[in-house]
């Protein structure tokens, strides 16, 4: 058959036996190629595949991992697979109790290093001065944190004492002083200059700061003009008692420390970059060793650090 094939090659192209047989060759190899993606696809395909209900199994557990993850903001599981909410007090609450309430564990470390500060929580606002601890969060856990609403009048008006105070009469009617850290956009509003935008914009630079500990960052405001934070000043105050919420240099990574408004993602890279090749820091004061931290920036992000 072979030899036909050869004998019909010859005699169409007029090619010798040598030519014939290299022809006969190459044809043969652009076969193998024109038809090889065809043969090891039938070659490597399993001839057992998995089973109608077995892939419906794997694609159930495929949607749940991916679910728990969707779940959380940070992509990060909670500690514990099983969330049971009961009445809990912030100040004696263990790490296991929290995991079982479904807060964050870098929530947690920061929770539990305030509290090996010396920092008490007071009253149930005083969970959103925690770096970290999300709106969400406070919500749902709100009926179950054993804490009071507001703090008792006696503290208020010690707090008073500190500065002295009379009602601005504004457009607006009479403002009461009132907490910084503690007030809402209800009590922001009835300043004249601050409305829903500016309000809004306030709280939330509060919340992502952890608290005001100096009047002068009340400037640091987007949209605050001079005008409005002399009125500012004049209705606020910051208790004495206050402490702000603070971030873990040790335990946080490079996303977490970039989330504080004093601290820069190109700082945080290096913060953490310092990390690994130095080991924990042992003192806040070690930041300075970095080189694009200096003292003025140290001196603004210390109040709200911890090792």
């Amino acid at each position: 058959m072979l030899w036909k094939f050869k004998s019909l090659i010859r005699n169409f192209f007029g090619l010798s036996t040598i030519e014939t047989n290299g022809f006969v060759v190459l044809l043969f190899l652009l076969v193998i190629i024109i038809f090889a993606p065809t043969i090891l696809k039938a070659l490597i395909t399993e001839k057992s595949s998995y089973s109608e209900q077995e892939r419906k199994e794997l694609d159930s557990l495929a949607a749940v991992i991916e679910q728990r993850f969707k779940s959380n903001g940070d992509n990060d599981l909670l500690a514990s697979n099983e969330i049971v909410l009961s009445k809990f007090d912030p100040n004696t609450c263990s790490k296991r109790e929290f995991e079982k309430l479904g807060l964050r564990s870098s929530v947690i470390r920061t929770i539990l290093n305030f509290r090996s500060k010396g920092g008490k929580f007071k009253e149930k606002k005083d969970l959103l001065r925690i770096y970290g601890f999300k709106k969400v969060d406070f919500d749902r856990l709100y009926d179950y944190i054993d804490l009071p609403v507001k703090l008792r009048s006696e503290f208020v008006g010690s707090v008073k004492q500190h500065k002295k105070f009379e009602p601005q009469n504004t457009n607006r009617g009479f403002i009461n002083d009132f907490d910084i850290n503690a007030c809402d956009t209800i009590q922001l509003k009835k300043i004249k200059g601050i409305g829903s935008v500016l309000s809004r914009r306030i709280i939330k630079f509060r919340d992502k700061l952890g608290g005001f500990v100096s009047e002068y960052q009340y400037r640091e405001v987007y949209g605050l003009d001079s005008a409005v934070v002399k009125e500012l000043k004049k209705v606020s105050f910051i208790s004495p008692l206050f402490q702000p919420g603070k971030l873990a240099i040790n335990e946080a990574n490079m996303e977490e420390l970039s989330q504080h408004p004093y601290i820069s993602k190109n700082m945080a890279k290096i913060i953490v970059a310092y990390k690994q090749e130095h080991g924990k820091f042992a003192k806040l004061n070690d930041l300075l060793k970095i080189h694009i931290i200096d003292t003025t920036t140290f001196n603004k992000v210390k109040p709200y650090l911890t090792l």
